[in-house]
């Protein structure tokens, strides 16, 4: 439980860095995307160590499980803020959706 606690704090620090580098919008990409490639590391990491693992008895599993989803869910709202940089579709699937609120298809 311990090691998966620190591969966790590991990641949120890169994260928080992930954050601090990501680019504006047509920005340049030679330090994010290195540092976004750090991020999957602890990942990794966390997941050969449950997969090496048995899984911890009785009451144990719950929480890692708990905390793997808690630490997860605390990721992606990291991210929400951040506009869509790398990729412009998100502004499409808005407009599709406008387009079939108005009734065209």
């Amino acid at each position: 439980m311990l090691i998966l606690c620190l591969l966790i704090l590991l990641s949120l620090a890169l994260y928080v860095i992930l954050i601090n580098v990501a680019p504006p919008a047509d920005g340049p990409l030679l330090i994010f995307l290195p540092t976004w490639s750090l991020c999957f590391l602890p990942y990794f990491a966390a997941c050969i160590y449950i997969i090496a693992t048995k899984p911890l008895p009785g009451r144990w599993f719950w929480i890692e499980l708990g905390l793997i989803l808690l630490a997860a869910l605390i990721f992606r709202i990291m991210l929400l803020p951040l506009p869509p940089g790398l990729s412009r579709d998100v502004w499409r699937y808005l407009w599709d959706a406008r387009e079939i609120v108005h009734g065209y298809s």
